[in-house]
């Protein structure tokens, strides 16, 4: 919000006659509703965790999806690796073998490499 604007208002989100609504009651709460309306929305870590977690488990299986596997007749395993993550690579006897170790493989290459996480994770502790 800037300047007392909301960043999306509620005659765009809702329609013009709820906008109008909203003022009405704005009008009845006073410095109250203007004071609550300002206020920067909290969360607890656990919140934030739990925000991380959910957006963390969609890109694992967005990056999952991207895997590409092949037999190697020669060695008698799955090759499987995500190509726009170098480094993420796995092998295993069964593809279900391979997929596993490929997840895991990317889990720790998130946790080892993505300092952006480790930002965000920081966020929680303020």
């Amino acid at each position: 919000m800037a300047g007392g604007t909301p960043a999306f208002p509620a005659s765009r989100v809702l329609g013009a006659r709820a906008s109008r609504s909203h003022e009405g009651r704005n009008a009845l709460l006073g410095n109250a509703a203007s004071r609550h309306a300002r206020e920067k929305p909290t969360l607890n870590a656990a919140e934030a965790c739990g925000i991380i977690i959910h957006v963390l488990a969609q890109y694992l299986g967005a990056a999952m999806r991207l895997a590409q596997y092949e037999y190697l007749p020669e060695d008698g395993v799955y090759y499987g690796e995500i190509p726009p993550l170098a480094g993420v690579w796995a092998t295993g006897k069964t593809l279900e073998d391979c997929q596993r170790d490929l997840r895991e493989v990317l889990e720790e290459w998130v946790a080892l490499s993505n300092s952006g996480i480790r930002r965000c994770l920081s966020y929680t502790n303020r």
